[in-house]
């Protein structure tokens, strides 16, 4: 409160405005970061609702003020030529301890590069949320960041990727696919006994990637496998803003709307198509 009063000279309550409130934001917004304003804003918000209780005031201008939503960094992404060399080396990797089986990884590798879908997402796919025939996939809840699920269409490159860890899993598990339903697609345990656990979780995939990384010489992540996805999927003339926040399951588009970037050349042929010869 005392932050408050000194930076507004406010020094009565009835003064408390919401354009007061929103210029305090502002200005604490040039100094500090989103969340100390966050900080300030929900102290203040709590006051105010006391206020209101004991009808010193009516309304309360902390509930109706937000930050506004600054611009985004740039997503990082992988080239293609980094992409090309990470799945080339785990074609020709020989299945040493770091990555072994290097087939298994392989999949997982192009299993998020081609889905978009988060690490968590991916740990807790089961094999009932594969359906072959209508080639898609449920992304269940329990994985999911807005805790809630949704079905995703399974392309080609990626059936023809799951179907043969599912040739792999019933190889080694000595069960039928549908003996398998209730259990994790990828599950490392069953390639190779030396993970710990009986299902493979976030963290053995996150140092599969720091490990493949190092080799590579490159940052390669399961975050920047998707901002890969969502960026090429946005510059593809074939999917508008929908389908993509679709895909990614956001349920805010302006968190879609990050990964939508105008081509540089499309930019440069509307400025080369306005006629500013009347302004000299």
């Amino acid at each position: 409160m005392g932050i408050f009063v000194n930076d507004t000279r406010a020094k009565d309550i009835d003064e408390v405005t919401l354009d007061l409130v929103i210029l305090w934001r502002d200005d604490v917004l040039k100094r500090a970061t989103e969340t100390t304003w966050h900080t300030y804003q929900r102290t203040l918000r709590a006051m105010w609702n006391y206020a209101i209780d004991q009808e010193y005031v009516s309304e309360n201008p902390f509930q109706k003020v937000r930050a506004p939503r600054r611009g985004g960094k740039v997503k990082k992404t992988l080239s293609s030529s980094t992409i090309l060399k990470a799945i080339k080396f785990l074609e020709k990797c020989d299945g040493t301890d770091k990555f072994k089986p290097a087939w298994f990884w392989l999949i997982v590798f192009k299993t998020l590069l081609n889905t978009g879908m988060r690490t968590q997402q991916l740990v807790t796919l089961r094999w009932r949320d594969i359906d072959f025939d209508r080639e898609s996939i449920l992304l269940s809840y329990v994985g999911s960041k807005s805790h809630r699920e949704w079905v995703i269409p399974m392309s080609a490159r990626t059936k023809k990727e799951l179907s043969h860890l599912a040739e792999m899993s019933k190889k080694y598990s000595h069960k039928t696919l549908r003996q398998l339903q209730n259990e994790q697609v990828f599950r490392i345990q069953l390639f190779n006994d030396a993970y710990a656990g009986s299902e493979m979780v976030s963290g053995q995939v996150s140092g599969f990637f720091r490990r493949l990384s190092h080799a590579m010489g490159v940052r390669i992540s399961p975050h920047r496998l998707r901002h890969t996805f969502a960026t090429r999927l946005a510059a593809s003339p074939d999917v508008d803003l929908q389908i993509l926040q679709y895909l990614l399951g956001h349920t805010d588009v302006r968190v879609t709307l990050e990964y939508v970037r105008p081509d540089e050349n499309a930019i440069k042929s509307a400025l080369d198509s306005i006629d500013m010869s009347n302004y000299g």
